[in-house]
């Protein structure tokens, strides 16, 4: 937020917030088609050309989730929302908006912050791919040898890891440093971010294909919930922790080597920020909890898209399994020069 007002690119967020009424008179009042309708009202205030004003001083205390489950609500609704208001207002964040109508007074930093906001959400389900992928070539390495999925696995995932360890070094200083946190209490808050990225990813999906959405109440009460039901509302994370953990250990032990060391560690990585899920709920449900959280809403879809997107995965693990049963070509491919040289690994870490 404070960045954000040196730009007066200000998002509403609703809670300890004040908005003009004669502003909100204008814009049409609230569009009860979003589910984060504050957020979605600032962006139709600010391109009316107001000014928005942080003010970086506590004036009271809110609420937070008080189970892993409510975090869950929480953080899907904040991204379907995210989603929502990207599709219906991606038009007016591109830089030539202003050409085609001036009546959006939106400067450039404006319309970046706000584009780059909205785009931030998909970072959780390009992971998710990622890890897709690296469990394909896991599984290549372990079923077929030394064939693998050249995009995620052999000479090039020397980049990911690169551009994994720089993340967590600038993530985990953040923390530090703006905080004033350890290095433990940054470590677990960064995984706490991570351990959500499948409830992100799942609100991506519905949010591009659903038009519109279910406000889940964020519960800010105790419920009756105990270990049990900390695992089941986390087991479709357990479930995707668990092969990528799998899939990474059995593909070193097949073929002990720098290339599925490699590609084994990245798996386990991958898997832990997953099963930090279910650590994280269980955590929440240690504590005595009192009332019951009232629900309102219909639940979240997330077994029928766990479902259909553990599907594509098999049959895209089927699928190149036939491929392999095809015949192979007479000649080489011309489209093979623009691939890149596969170095040995030993020869790009410059080990002899």
């Amino acid at each position: 937020m404070p960045v954000r007002n040196e730009y007066n690119a200000i998002i509403f967020a609703g809670t300890m917030g004040l908005i003009r009424k004669s502003a909100l008179q204008e814009i049409g009042g609230w569009d009860e088609w979003c589910i984060t309708e504050d957020a979605e009202a600032s962006l139709r205030i600010l391109k009316q050309g107001y000014k928005s004003i942080y003010i970086n001083r506590p004036y009271g205390q809110g609420l937070i989730p008080f189970t892993f489950e409510g975090l869950k609500r929480q953080r899907f609704r904040w991204c379907f929302g995210g989603i929502q208001i990207l599709k219906k207002h991606w038009e007016s964040l591109m830089p030539w908006a202003h050409w085609v109508n001036p009546a959006n007074r939106l400067t450039l930093a404006q319309r970046n912050l706000y584009l780059f906001g909205g785009i931030q959400w998909f970072t959780d389900a390009l992971n998710l791919i990622f890890a897709a992928f690296l469990v394909l070539g896991g599984l290549f390495s372990i079923f077929l040898g030394q064939l693998t999925v050249r995009p995620m696995t052999g000479t090039l995932v020397v980049l990911p890891a690169l551009f994994l360890i720089l993340g967590l070094w600038r993530f985990t200083w953040v923390l530090r440093n703006k905080l004033n946190l350890t290095w433990v209490m940054a470590f677990r808050s960064m995984y706490s971010y991570f351990s959500l990225g499948w409830t992100v990813s799942l609100a991506c999906l519905q949010g591009l294909i659903q038009k519109e959405g279910v406000f889940l109440r964020t519960p800010k009460t105790g419920s009756r919930s105990k270990v049990w039901r900390s695992l089941v509302v986390t087991r479709w994370e357990m479930l995707i922790g668990l092969i990528c953990a799998v899939v990474g250990i059995l593909a070193f032990a097949a073929h002990p080597e720098i290339r599925t060391l490699l590609l084994g560690s990245l798996l386990v990585w991958q898997a832990s920020l997953y099963l930090s899920a279910p650590y994280f709920s269980l955590l929440s449900a240690s504590d005595t909890l009192t009332l019951p959280s009232p629900k309102r809403g219909q639940p979240v879809l997330e077994s029928r898209a766990a479902r259909i997107l553990l599907l594509i995965i098999g049959l895209l693990v089927l699928g190149a399994i036939l491929v392999q049963f095809l015949p192979p070509p007479d000649e080489i491919p011309a489209y093979i020069r623009f691939l890149p040289e596969d170095l040995p690994l030993r020869k790009l870490l410059g080990i002899d």
